[in-house]
């Protein structure tokens, strides 16, 4: 059931950004009300902590942050932000494309500049065909190249009602399939994020 579970999420997501009619409750109020990534902070700070699956709390307070780009397209604006430390790289990449999706990607790399972990957050919404109903969607993939063999994680959940809470389902954790591929198309697309306009 999770495996027919999870590739329903996955065409829910992929079909997820045609022109759609809005609800009056939005997704993107849905993402100002409840950010799955950062824990509360005190008003007079200014960064955030960030909390990822398997690696734990990141404290970007305590990192310089290098630089940020801004970019868009169509709908859809995101922001890229790098921030560094000693001994590590952090690059948080948020898309917001209106109504119909929000992607958050968080890179982490090593001193020597290599990709050893991503982290994908998608949070959709789509209609259901026939049905004036909406379903919204919450999915996790971690990209985990830290250990040999590298590692996947995934998580996914659909709610017919706008989601207040974040994605607490349990991930599913398997030897990642062609690691040297995918980490090249990460590396990839890591390049691409500074191209972006």
């Amino acid at each position: 059931m999770k495996p027919v579970l999870y590739a329903l999420a996955l065409l829910i997501i992929a079909t997820s950004c045609g022109n759609q009619k809005s609800k009056k409750a939005t997704i993107a109020n849905v993402v100002e009300k409840v950010n799955y990534n950062v824990a509360p902070q005190p008003k007079d700070k200014a960064e955030v902590i960030i909390n990822l699956p398997v690696l734990g709390k990141i404290d970007l307070s305590e990192m310089k942050k290098d630089s940020v780009n801004h970019y868009g397209f169509e709908n859809c604006k995101g922001k890229v932000a790098r921030y560094s430390s000693n001994n590590r790289l952090v690059v948080t990449d948020s898309l917001s494309c209106g109504d119909e999706a929000h992607i958050y990607t968080f890179y982490v790399l090593d001193k020597e500049k290599n990709i050893r972990y991503v982290d994908v957050q998608k949070l959709g919404m789509s209609l259901i065909p026939g049905q004036q109903v909406y379903w919204y969607v919450l999915s996790e993939k971690v990209y985990d190249f830290r250990s040999s063999p590298a590692k996947l994680s995934y998580r996914s959940d659909t709610t017919e009602v706008i989601p207040t809470k974040p994605l607490r389902k349990k991930l599913i954790t398997k030897n990642l399939e062609d690691p040297e591929g995918r980490l090249k198309l990460w590396k990839m697309k890591f390049k691409g994020l500074w191209r972006l306009k």
